[in-house]
């Protein structure tokens, strides 16, 4: 009995042995990454036996160091095994590897005070020669499990480990791989260190000279926009990035281009700021490609792009770029590159809510520990235009019961301008539709081509101009018709818009159209969707004079003749008096 107690006490000692050596081998990684769509896995590089309790005085030491279960070191790649492989790396004209022959060795020297950081230069570059000589064997392999605020990978032994995110996980999506992690395992919490490029997409508004996501202009008009990319913030992990503007002209905006239908680098302008507040930055002359080319994939008429072009402009190293001398451009993560370019709003253009839209998106690379691209969102900008109604009415026509005009006079004939900031006029010009199609300073053939439209009214007294910018309008009517007098001023037209994001989808939209007329009360378009204004023009009758060879010339000649015979009766009676007077 007693033998049998000794043995007992034996066996639970053993128990609480195992148990405790179980204990300790359960170690967890936890990754302070609240980004959900990782998929993070732990490699072991070296095992051996923990010791330390992570503090200051006491920190972890590894020790009996040996190869870890998640690296082949039979593996040849390139002609080398691991070990051959980290003897030659160079890191800062140094070989730290060179005199290593086993793991123990390896480890001394990436323990060492110069290296024992995991941004050392020594520490990276090893993490990216032994990224390629990882073992394959999904046993092998942890992987992270995500909650709301971090991934953890758990019941790992003691030792040193490669954290990395999955090859290929992240690749098309608009996030970055994670710059590979080294840990020496106990419990433990690693900070990830990735970070993304962003794109926006600006559009210049010509009344106010501001950069926003939306403006409107009239057919004819050349319309600046902007794209501005930032840099990651790991921008100096990669040893090269790319960044792709992929930007999509809907079918109403037309690439301003030297040669028609074809583009050029010089056909757009780049520019790197040193950062997001800097007024002035380095004009790009070299190290960018750009295209054009039509949308595809679009077969529905009413799509948005549908029609439409496609520019991508290409930076294969932001690193790389010259300025227009050839020179280096110094480019960081705090840099900021700039695409600016115009495109004109041309007759296949959209009025009203709809609008002209123009989207961009960003391919970035977004893994510096090797290949990989990430892209982001669109973001759009859209352009706006409208339509001007015009009715030309009988001003002794108005009916007090209807509230309206009942006699609409055809024939009227107008020419609409604007004024430019020297007081130049500019005269739309329009095609057999009402559609703008540019604008002229020459009001009439004599002055010069190509001059002015003629506006004239149809039979029920209207005429439309699409496809104009908001503003202010004159219209000057240049004949009026028969039996009515032509207006001595020009009628004063002022049609404003404004615009909010309704829908709350990031996109605005036209919230109101108003229009004045010669500084009245401006007046909600009655249009449902925000397109267009409605303007009447007044013409009252001219006084009724008598025509030539009618009754009033004849009296006219009756009532001369008259009062010429008058006077010479009066010159003979008087002559005849002072006659008599003398004798």
């Amino acid at each position: 009995m007693r033998r049998f107690r000794k043995i007992a006490g034996l066996m639970l000692a053993l128990v609480m042995a195992v148990a405790m050596s179980v204990t300790a081998l359960a170690y967890t990684i936890t990754i302070d990454n609240s980004t959900s769509g990782h998929t993070y896995e732990a490699y072991q590089i070296f095992t051996g036996d923990l010791t330390g309790n992570g503090t200051a005085s006491d920190p972890y030491v590894l020790a009996n160091i040996e190869w870890g279960s998640g690296v082949d070191i039979t593996s040849i790649v390139d002609g080398k095994t691991l070990l051959e492989a980290l003897k030659e790396l160079t890191v800062s004209g140094t070989t730290p590897f060179a005199s290593c022959t086993d793991a123990a060795s390896v480890a001394e020297v990436l323990g060492s005070d110069s290296n024992n950081t995991k941004d050392s230069a020594v520490a990276q570059a090893f993490a990216d020669i032994v990224s390629k000589y990882l073992t394959t064997t999904a046993t092998d392999i942890a992987t992270s499990i995500y909650n709301t605020s971090n991934y953890t990978i758990s019941g790992l032994a003691a030792g040193y480990y490669l954290v990395k995110d999955k090859d290929n996980s992240l690749d098309g999506t608009d996030d970055a791989y994670t710059r590979y992690i080294l840990e020496v395992v106990s419990d433990v919490t690693a900070t990830p260190k990735s970070s993304i490029s962003t794109v926006e997409k600006e559009v210049q508004e010509d009344s106010t000279g501001a950069w926003q996501d939306y403006a409107d202009y009239s057919i004819g008009d050349s319309i600046p926009y902007k794209l501005t990319a930032t840099l990651p913030s790991t921008l100096a992990d990669y040893s090269t990035y790319q960044l792709i503007f992929t930007d999509t002209l809907s079918a109403g905006l037309t690439l301003d281009t030297a040669t028609t239908g074809t583009i050029a680098a010089s056909d757009v302008t780049v520019t790197v700021y040193p950062n997001a507040s800097s007024s002035s930055g380095t004009e790009v002359g070299g190290g960018y490609t750009v295209s054009l080319v039509n949308v595809s994939g679009i077969s529905d008429p009413d799509a948005p792009y549908y029609g439409g072009k496609v520019l991508t402009l290409t930076i294969n190293d932001v690193k790389s770029l010259t300025d227009t001398s050839g020179d280096p451009i110094s480019v960081t993560s705090s840099s900021v590159i700039v695409v600016t370019y115009s495109a004109t709003l041309n007759n296949s253009a959209v009025f009203g809510n709809d609008g002209n839209a123009n989207e961009v998106y960003l391919t970035y690379s977004n893994n510096p520990n090797g290949s990989g691209t990430g892209k982001t969102t669109t973001k759009e900008a859209v352009v706006f235009t409208f339509e001007l109604d015009v009715t030309k009415v009988d001003g002794d026509s108005y009916d007090t019961g209807s509230g309206s005009y009942t006699t609409m006079l055809e024939d009227a004939e107008f020419v609409l301008y604007y004024l430019d900031a020297s007081s130049e006029k500019h005269y739309v010009i329009v095609d057999s539709s009402g559609n703008v199609t540019g604008w002229t300073t020459y009001k009439t053939s004599a002055e010069g081509t190509p001059y002015a439209s003629t506006l004239q009214s149809d039979q029920d007294g209207n005429f439309s101009i699409t496809g104009l910018d908001a503003g202010t309008y004159y219209l000057e009517e240049t004949k009026a018709p028969d039996g009515y007098n032509l207006l001595s001023n020009p009628v004063k037209i002022v049609i404003t818009a404004t615009y909010e994001d309704r829908d709350n989808d990031g996109v605005d939209e036209v919230s109101s159209l108003t229009v004045s007329v010669d500084d009245g009360q401006a007046a909600e378009s009655t249009d449902a969707d925000k397109s267009s204004v409605d303007v009447t023009i007044v013409n009252n009758a001219g006084t009724s004079m008598p025509s030539t060879g009618g009754i009033g010339t004849t009296i006219f000649y009756v009532i001369g003749t008259i009062l010429v015979l008058l006077a010479a009766v009066l010159l003979i009676t008087r002559s005849r008096m002072r006659k008599s007077g003398e004798q």
